[in-house]
């Protein structure tokens, strides 16, 4: 037991209170600093996640937007030119297509943003997880901690306990040892003091 509270002074069978306490109190601070450490980094965690899915629904929607208006900027079949000289009889190519060729491949960028935005959701959820499995840890720690301490405590109140009811006993018994001689005393003195 000695070995498990290391910088315990020793008292009457058992541990000093105050160093007991202060050694409580201290656990107790560094559980709540390490507690408020992972809540902070908790709440970091969620605002980059509510952050990537509002930029993933942006992009979505700016996707859709896009595509909508892509979609009524083609132009209808071409007609049929009127008669033109020979020269400009060759093939041409559709205004539409080379539009189209130009213009940035919108699947492709929401595609890249829902990964981006995935990926941060999962290392979100990692850090949460990783969070979470290390205050289970810090709390079962300190519930052994807490589970020795109380039954160290319950150690030292028994011993206690045995020691004062001993004592009563020898007080007791001093008690009747003093009542016994002082009347003997008293017998002789008057004794002594008889004529």
């Amino acid at each position: 037991m000695a070995d498990s509270m290391p910088g315990f002074r020793s008292a009457l069978n058992g541990f000093n209170r105050n160093d007991v306490v202060q050694f409580i109190q201290a656990q107790t601070i560094e559980h709540e600093k390490a507690l408020r450490v992972l809540r902070d980094e908790n709440a970091r965690l969620q605002e980059a996640l509510t952050a990537a899915r509002a930029e993933n629904d942006d992009l979505r929607t700016l996707n859709e937007s896009l595509s909508e208006r892509q979609q009524a900027e083609e132009p209808a079949a071409p007609e049929a030119p009127a008669a033109a000289p020979a020269a400009l009889d060759a093939p041409m190519i559709p205004a539409a297509t080379v539009v189209k060729a130009a213009a940035p491949d919108f699947n492709e960028m929401e595609l890249a943003a829902y990964r981006r935005a995935e990926m941060t959701e999962r290392m979100a959820r990692e850090r949460a997880n990783s969070s979470a499995e290390r205050m289970k840890a810090i709390f079962s720690q300190a519930d052994e901690k807490l589970a020795v301490t109380s039954q160290d405590f319950k150690t030292l109140l028994a011993a206690f306990q045995t020691n004062f009811s001993q004592m009563e006993q020898l007080l007791q018994t001093a008690q009747g040892i003093v009542d016994e001689s002082s009347s003997s005393l008293k017998a002789a003195s008057d004794i002594c003091s008889e004529p």
